[in-house]
């Protein structure tokens, strides 16, 4: 049975100071053996929400293009994508190196870093729906 931690502090008052592997390790000394933490967030740890502010065609690739996308306040980041929707103002997930997501048209992840496309720097990734874990 697989059970939330949030769940868990709906019926008892768990100590903040408490990692999840020392309740788990509680729990198995007191009650229940847990077999295994499972932490859902982490793969989208570096995934964060970029604003679209500009859609350029790729100087030297004629499928891609050349996003910039602001995260918060800082300064845009450059990103080389192949999505054909993407425009200004335009919310997207977007996964930032050291992000881990699943591989597109295949079975796997992959984990996000800079790289140089067609000799454009992208730092990060435009995530389609499928890379996040969630069917389009």
């Amino acid at each position: 049975m697989k059970v939330s931690l949030e769940w868990i502090a709906d019926y008892v008052k768990l100590p903040t100071a408490l990692t999840a592997e020392e309740i788990a390790h509680a729990l198995t000394m007191a009650t229940v053996e847990v077999e295994r933490l499972t932490r859902l967030g982490a793969p989208l740890a570096q995934v964060v929400v970029g604003r679209v502010e500009s859609v350029m065609a790729h100087p030297h690739a004629e499928r891609l293009s050349v996003v910039r996308c602001r995260v918060g306040r800082e300064e845009a980041l450059a990103v080389v994508s192949e999505a054909a929707n993407l425009r200004p103002d335009l919310l997207v997930a977007l996964a930032l190196p050291g992000a881990t997501v699943a591989r597109l048209g295949g079975e796997g992840q992959v984990a996000v870093r800079e790289v140089e496309v067609a000799g454009v720097a992208s730092h990060g990734t435009i995530c389609a729906a499928a890379q996040r874990g969630r069917e389009q």
